[in-house]
């Protein structure tokens, strides 16, 4: 009974530590510039036109809203957009702001089942719009987080179990409990995302198809080079991001999330005014998370251990 327990949550446990490294980068593949700030993106310039009480003049007052924290009222400017819209731009961006406003940790209401719903429109109705790929990459972390937060709870059922069986063990197994409801807090509070610099794009657009084509070598060596290089006008930041990505992500069979984690803190130090600061932090902090749960994990299996192993001395 013990043994037969002990396998069921060593599945829960590598299922779990699974989730949250393809919840972190396998879709890196189609990721596009992914920028945590504020303030909601305003992509075109026709918005900052004066064009009366229109679809871009909605749009400017949904920033100047949602920067305010004023959510109801962003997301109704939003949704006359869409009223405008209808099949066309700029209802993508409508589309966009509402997932972004969903999935913001600041909205009291927030709700990452609309969120999902809202990018995932983004996609489907409007498959040529520059937001697509970024929504697709919204999607899959969305449903992902969601996925692990419920293997997350049935992993806290299964040390209840555990703290039943062995009272010595309680206040150990009642840490950890803590810990994972904490881990699965700190998952769901994806901050909302904007494209940056064109140039940005640039970096995302090259990394994919690398990433498509599986050439991790020949891109880690071409952002090697670039840091090498003496002129200080070369985009090192970028190198450097790009490099972390490359580290980082599942399909690398040289994987290495501590070299990831080394290269975006290393960007963070010598450019800390780059564009691509914002998403670095964001991406250290799920790394660290994720290093942090499969510490606590294996933690969780030493406990295991130990139980059987009092149960074994008490069949003696």
């Amino acid at each position: 009974m013990g043994r037969k327990r002990a396998r069921a949550r060593q599945l829960v446990y590598f299922f779990a530590a699974g989730l949250v490294l393809s919840c972190l980068f396998s879709c890196m593949p189609d990721m596009k510039r992914i920028a945590f700030k504020k303030e909601m993106p305003v992509r075109d310039t026709e918005e900052s036109k004066d064009s009366g009480d229109g679809p871009w003049e909605s749009l400017q007052r949904a920033r100047t809203l949602f920067a305010q924290g004023n959510y109801e009222a962003s997301l109704e400017e939003n949704r006359k957009v869409l009223a405008w819209a209808e099949e066309a731009s700029p209802g993508d961006k409508a589309l966009f702001n509402m997932g972004l406003i969903y999935a913001n940790g600041a909205n009291p209401k927030k709700d990452l089942g609309k969120s999902l719903i809202y990018f995932r429109r983004v996609s489907e109705e409007y498959p040529r719009s520059p937001l697509a790929d970024e929504a697709r990459v919204w999607s899959s972390l969305l449903q992902k987080c969601m996925d692990l937060k419920k293997d997350v709870v049935d992993l806290t059922q299964e040390n209840v179990a555990v703290l039943h069986e062995n009272k010595k063990l309680a206040q150990e197994n009642v840490a950890i409990l803590q810990e994972n409801t904490k881990m699965s807090q700190i998952l769901e509070k994806t901050r909302q995302m904007e494209e940056s610099a064109q140039g940005t794009r640039d970096i995302f657009q090259r990394t994919r198809k690398s990433f498509e084509q599986g050439t991790y070598e020949s891109l880690l060596e071409e952002n090697q080079k670039i840091l090498s290089a003496p002129a200080k006008n070369t985009p090192k930041d970028r190198a450097l991001f790009q490099i972390g990505l490359i580290y980082a992500h599942t399909g690398n069979p040289k994987r290495d999330l501590e070299k990831s984690l080394s290269f975006f803190q290393r960007l963070l130090k010598e450019y800390p005014q780059s564009l691509l600061a914002d998403e670095s932090k964001t991406l250290m902090d799920m790394i660290q998370e994720n290093l942090k749960l499969n510490q606590m994990i294996e933690k969780s299996k030493q406990v295991d251990i130990s139980i059987e192993e009092k149960k074994r001395e008490k069949g003696r």
